[in-house]
């Protein structure tokens, strides 16, 4: 039987930082619908536009003429106007929750007895990322926190890439982040040798941790060969000034380059010239460095073929996997020296290590192998 599932998510992709979620939510959706038993509708807002991206091609925008009214469609108006009974699952990314939204998935989810609602919660606990955001945010997590008590009654699986068996009295589908590799351009050869670029690429967030990669090249920059390692920021967010700063407070402007918000060719010839890229060094700074989450970046790079640096425990990067470092979840500088130590080990015992990561990635990342468990419930739940 042919199943037909609403992706639906209220974040906003507008913004040039979303474009790597917004990348991430197309792929998931995609890998859905490669299964010839699915069909797949995504839902997103884009400015003052809904827009549902339908199983067969046909795009169907929903203008607003105010940011109230399109609130009232998202909340409300989607299960009426979009023909929502037509569906038999509803799979939510993750956005802060309120009781309209929820009271009205309950009553979508009380018009058949084959219907399903999966709650994806790509971070668990996630409140410590919004407590420095402003007041009427923090006021939103508040009632998010309030309307998860009603939805036990309402979702049937939390889709987490934690190793949870339930979240909140929800039972768990449990996986982990994936990539599209057809997305994503591969490195072709090893850059030059000199000098060695430490590459941060990122919405910068203090989960990111890249001020412990800049204190570190302050603590080394007496050594002579600390002039030839070199670390690359691209991005921007909130957390770009204090990098700044700190970076001038302990003078190692020659030794960091800030290129801002780069995609495309820009950022792919950027990409080519690094030797290892930075996942985050800060989750523990979030309560989530011990197997809680995954982290898209890491897996961007493996698919590029960029080795890595991470500050977590992932559960696709154990001991066995060559091409990524673990470095401690605490706030201790990052070495220079031991990166560029571990790229030479990788480059001795793989010259063709891009090549390697590349061929990994795309069998055991993949967003088609991730959501296996997904599509596995929803058969065995549905027929």
């Amino acid at each position: 039987m042919t199943k037909r599932i609403l992706f639906y998510t209220k974040i906003d992709f507008s913004a040039p930082a979303t474009g790597g979620l917004f990348r991430k939510v197309k792929a998931q959706a995609k890998a859905l619908a490669a299964r010839p038993d699915l069909e797949v509708d995504l839902f997103y807002i884009h400015g003052l536009e809904a827009v549902w991206e339908r199983y067969d091609g046909q795009i169907v925008r929903q203008s607003f003429l105010s940011p109230r009214a399109r609130a009232w469609y998202t909340n409300i108006g989607v299960f009426s106007t979009i023909g929502a009974n037509n569906y038999q699952v509803v799979y939510i990314r993750h956005f802060l929750l309120n009781p309209v939204f929820v009271g009205h998935l309950k009553m979508w989810r009380g018009k058949g007895t084959d219907r399903r609602i999966l709650l994806e919660l790509p971070t668990y606990p996630y409140r410590p990322e919004f407590r420095d955001a402003p007041r009427s945010v923090r006021l939103q997590v508040l009632l998010d926190h309030w309307t998860f008590h009603w939805l036990p009654a309402v979702v049937d699986r939390v889709v987490t890439f934690s190793r949870q068996d339930s979240i909140r009295g929800i039972k768990t589908i449990q996986t982990d982040n994936g990539v599209d590799p057809e997305t994503i351009t591969a490195i072709k050869q090893a850059p030059p040798a000199n000098p060695f670029r430490i590459l941060g690429l990122a919405n910068l967030n203090i989960w990111h941790g890249y001020d412990r990669m800049i204190r570190g090249m302050a603590e080394w920059s007496n050594s002579k060969d600390l002039n030839k390692i070199h670390f690359d920021i691209a991005g921007s967010g909130k957390e770009e000034q204090n990098l700044r700063n700190l970076v001038d407070d302990l003078n190692v402007n020659h030794l960091v380059t800030f290129h801002g918000f780069l995609q495309g060719d820009e950022l792919d010839r950027l990409i080519a010239k690094c030797h290892v890229g930075l996942a985050s060094l800060g989750m523990h700074r979030t309560g989530v460095a011990d197997g809680q989450t995954t982290t898209l970046k890491a897996r961007e790079f493996a698919a590029r073929g960029l080795p890595f640096i991470l500050g977590y425990t992932d559960h696709d990067f154990g001991p066995n996997y060559s091409f990524c470092r673990i470095e401690r979840a605490d706030e201790s500088p990052i070495d220079p020296e031991t990166i560029r130590q571990f790229y030479k080990h990788i480059i001795e015992l793989d010259p063709q290590y891009f090549a390697s990561m590349r061929q990994d990635a795309s069998s055991r990342l993949s967003w088609q192998a991730k959501l296996s468990p997904v599509i596995e419930y929803l058969n065995d739940s549905i027929g």
